[in-house]
């Protein structure tokens, strides 16, 4: 048994070991959180709390002279234990971090999640010129597969914009994005090209940017092909603010206590927060689209539209700050005008595809008044484009053909071989097929 004086020797190094660890979590908190932190769910606070916790509970129990007798007893164990709980710490993070390139759990932002298998198949007549059964399959991070698996492609291309993009209902091969990977691959007779897609549904241009300045999903690619537009459009039409959808950063610079960075910690994180395929995703056979058109067929229909001066401002801005994010990470940028099918002319059977337009006093716009809206959006891209020196492809052709589309802007199977025709058109005359 230790004496008064041996224990009186070894205490003092016995409680600044104890205490080190809890020292230690909470100076690197208040660190990050000087620059910015806060604690993100249940877990980091509880670290804080516990933290805390034990580095007052220690300080009081060595008070007692009996505390301090008793851990001078049992130092060895004190420190074999505490040894232990480290090393099998940090075998669990050695492990996670190995497992963490190869398992996403979590949806990573602007996508539906990891390793998705779905298929969607609209109820007959539901949507036009779609007459297959679609696969709906995304890879470990979350990306669209465009009917091959990403490889080591010399050229990747990813696509970002809302449903028109994401093209949810078309099977992955023929999507827009898949579409134009195949025919400039066939021009370059070999597997040179590979595109990404991770359109989102709702998905506006606030999104793209928080997608292009914070996502690691963005490292690897070239290029980026981003149809923005109509998502913009409707929140203003309706009177509605233009905000994120998703707040949680992914930016791998962001403040945050280094204990916060654990694999552990982030694995507990992304289970919390997976959500399988991301919010608003449409059902399997689309016939909440007949509810959606019936809305707008009682509706009132106006010919006025609000003012949007303000929001294509607003507009032009997030514009400006894509080009800037892009650029920032080195990579090429090409914009594609939003095509749509509203026009003076349009028969009564397309007329009845569509359900866009909502307005706030919950009258809808008049098909006329919405081309004239979403080409005030267009301009605005070719203008910001043509000031930045910035590609843009003007899909202004396609909008109003009736064959096109299956409701008021979203593509059918031909619509998306028509979108890929432009784009792969363009890619062959200004990149040489790449």
């Amino acid at each position: 048994m230790p004496s008064r004086q041996q224990t009186g020797r070894s205490w003092p190094t016995t409680l600044i070991s104890l205490e080190a660890l809890p020292v230690y979590a909470l100076l690197d908190a208040l660190r990050a959180a000087m620059a910015g932190w806060r604690p993100v769910g249940r877990i980091e606070s509880g670290v804080l709390i516990l933290a805390a916790v034990a580095l007052i509970g220690i300080g009081i129990a060595f008070l007692l002279p009996k505390v301090r007798e008793a851990v001078a007893r049992h130092r060895r164990e004190l420190v074999l234990l505490c040894a232990s709980i480290a090393a099998a710490w940090l075998l669990a993070e050695a492990g996670m971090a190995a497992m963490s390139d190869r398992v996403q759990v979590r949806a990573l932002f602007h996508t539906r999640g990891p390793n998705i298998a779905k298929t969607f198949e609209p109820a007959p007549g539901v949507m036009p010129g779609i007459d297959s059964v679609g696969r709906y399959t995304t890879d470990v991070m979350g990306i669209r597969i465009p009917g091959a698996p990403r490889g080591d492609e010399p050229y990747q291309v990813l696509c970002i914009g809302g449903s028109s993009t994401e093209c949810v209902y078309l099977d992955d091969a023929k999507t827009w994005p898949a579409l134009l990977m195949q025919r400039l691959n066939e021009v370059s007779g070999a597997q040179r090209v590979w595109v990404g897609n991770v359109g989102f549904s709702g998905f506006a241009t606030l999104d793209h940017l928080k997608l292009l300045r914070e996502s690691p999903m963005v490292r690897g690619f070239e290029c980026v092909i981003l149809q923005p537009g109509i998502n913009d459009l409707y929140p203003a039409l309706a009177g509605e603010i233009v905000e994120l959808h998703v707040h949680i950063s992914e930016r791998e610079d962001r403040p945050m206590p280094l204990w916060a960075r654990s694999h552990l910690i982030q694995f507990y994180h992304d289970l919390r927060r997976r959500v399988p395929l991301g919010p608003g995703v449409e059902g399997r056979n689309g016939l909440e689209y007949e509810e959606r058109r019936a809305k707008r067929r009682a509706a009132r229909i106006r010919d006025e539209a609000p003012a949007l001066d303000a929001a294509i401002e607003g507009y032009r801005e997030r514009l400006r700050a894509i080009i800037e994010a892009c650029r920032a990470r080195d990579l090429d940028v090409v914009f594609t005008t939003q095509p749509v099918l509203w026009s003076d002319s349009m028969s009564a059977r397309a007329k009845a595809l569509c359900w866009f337009g909502w307005l706030e006093d919950g009258s809808y716009l008049s098909f006329t008044a919405l081309r004239a809206a979403m080409e005030r959006y267009n301009d605005a891209l070719t203008e910001v484009c043509r000031e930045t020196d910035t590609p843009c492809v003007d899909l202004g052709t396609l909008s109003g053909r009736e064959a096109l589309f299956y409701d008021d802007c979203h593509f059918n199977e031909v619509g998306a071989h028509e979108v890929a025709g432009a784009l792969a058109a363009w890619f062959m005359t200004h990149r040489n097929g790449t």
